[in-house]
């Protein structure tokens, strides 16, 4: 723990959400009350993530360029920094896209940095919402264009998918993963 007025502040921005790459996914920490304001420090050449006083994470950013690295997407910015053989990895995501660049810009004197394209927030749609699409806009006249030719004998095919003891479960497999696709936002 420690005072804000103790140290000495580079910079410093508001973030929105934190979250940490534990397993196989991001998890936000359990951070209880929500009236506390989280930050991103980048100070005494280190980058911090702070929650109110309490430290969240803490990067070294005189380490080499190839032991830590960001990543910054539209308002989201991936890092991930090694220390002794260990792989520490978090994202943040700052209220502006301007936050999340001028964040990058600092960082980037230090360690390694990657900055994806910027999308159009009218082109971001969600799983539910691009099958929705894709379902609706389905047509039996409408062909992809690695379609099957209507001289493919498509009834035996069907016929050896009937009699494959595993079909069933893929089809059930297929099913599930849609309803997921449905489901999720």
């Amino acid at each position: 723990m420690f005072e804000h007025s103790q140290l000495f502040v580079l910079v410093k921005f508001p973030v929105e959400m934190y979250s940490k790459w534990i397993g196989n996914e991001w998890q936000p920490p359990i951070i209880g009350n929500d009236t506390r304001s989280l930050n991103i420090l980048i100070q005494d050449c280190h980058l911090l993530v702070v929650l109110d006083t309490q430290v969240l994470e803490s990067v070294s950013l005189m380490q080499s360029r190839n032991q830590a690295e960001a990543v910054c997407k539209n308002e989201t910015m991936a890092v991930e920094a090694k220390i002794q053989g260990l792989t520490n990895r978090f994202r943040l995501k700052f209220f502006t896209r301007d936050d999340a660049e001028k964040c990058l810009s600092v960082v980037q004197k230090y360690i390694t940095t990657f900055s994806g394209p910027k999308l159009d927030r009218s082109e971001i749609c969600t799983m539910p919402q691009l099958l929705a699409k894709t379902m609706e806009t389905c047509s039996k006249d409408l062909k992809a264009p690695d379609s099957i030719p209507d001289e493919y004998p498509l009834e035996a095919a069907i016929q050896l998918c009937i009699l494959d003891p595993g079909f069933p479960s893929l089809l059930k497999r297929i099913e599930n993963i849609l309803e997921r696709f449905k489901e999720s936002d």
